[in-house]
């Protein structure tokens, strides 16, 4: 069969690419019709005949989903009708993508992608590509900004790294809720607790990856918790974060004391939370490392 595949093209219609070529090489191999295949196609891929027939002309790009539903409906290895070329970009995505945001919910934020050709208004996609300026997007098909160009997707290489898990004492309990929803996105998951006595009882059962206090609560300051931590963890990290530091200088020496005795960073509020994410994920790695 790889021998039929390999054949010379010289008998074939040359508005037809290669990669069409294979594909009637394929059907004609396995008993369709040549006057068969754009119908033998759209029943296999499930879009209408005349889209099969455009990507038999090579108006339409084929997919990798598409090849290889064909290549599998035959009982065919799954990759015998991608390209060479692009089964090694396949394997090895990286070498050529580009940086891509990805915009679909429960997806990991960032990947490496290899955009593919621009697809025709007609032609659908469970993921399509597109260009915002000079970066690049992943959406479901469909959610993409209106009147955007899609491409397809040739390759998209996405790592998910384990979230990490953040314990964070705050009785404002409007501003723990506002935290924990603007860290998840950024691919932290913050635990609430509203003072050090629910946040102690924690401690003996779950392993946190690092701690985010306020320092001034409603029962004093956060010194007996940080202590408490410290019994139990002596390295994990801990952001203490307050506002009272530009206002209370006696308080600013004494916590930058404590900070040196117990080892833990501190950040003045207000404080955005992209720049607190960043710091606690920079802490994080350097006690890993």
């Amino acid at each position: 069969m790889e021998d039929l595949l390999q054949a010379r093209p010289d008998h074939d219609a040359p508005a037809e690419p290669a990669l069409s070529i294979n594909v009637r090489r394929f059907l004609l191999s396995h008993g369709v019709k040549e006057h068969n295949h754009a119908s033998e196609i759209a029943r296999i891929i499930n879009v209408d005949r005349s889209q099969s027939y455009r990507r038999l002309k090579g108006d339409v790009a084929w997919s990798h989903t598409d090849l290889r539903a064909i290549a599998h409906h035959f009982g065919a290895p799954d990759e015998l009708l991608l390209p060479r070329d692009d089964l090694a970009r396949f394997a090895h995505p990286g070498s050529d993508g580009v940086p891509a945001l990805i915009r679909v919910p429960s997806l990991p934020p960032t990947g490496l992608l290899v955009p593919g050709p621009e697809l025709a208004p007609g032609d659908s996609s469970d993921l399509v590509a597109i260009r915002n300026g000079t970066s690049w997007e992943v959406h479901v098909n469909g959610d993409e900004p209106f009147g955007a160009r899609r491409h397809a997707i040739e390759a998209l290489t996405i790592r998910s790294h384990p979230h990490l898990q953040v314990a964070l004492l705050e009785d404002d309990l409007r501003a723990a809720d506002a935290l924990v929803e603007a860290f998840r996105p950024l691919g932290i998951v913050a635990t609430p607790y509203a003072d050090s006595d629910a946040l102690r009882a924690a401690i003996a059962h779950r392993r946190f990856d690092a701690y985010v206090l306020d320092w001034l609560l409603a029962e004093g300051t956060a010194a007996s918790i940080v202590e408490e931590i410290r019994n139990h963890r002596a390295h994990v990290p801990i952001l203490v974060v307050t506002g009272a530091l530009m206002a209370d200088s006696e308080m600013e020496r004494s916590l930058l004391e404590l900070s040196a005795q117990w080892n833990f960073s501190t950040l003045d509020k207000p404080v955005r939370p992209m720049n607190l994410a960043n710091a606690l994920k920079q802490m994080v790695s350097a006690s890993r490392g």
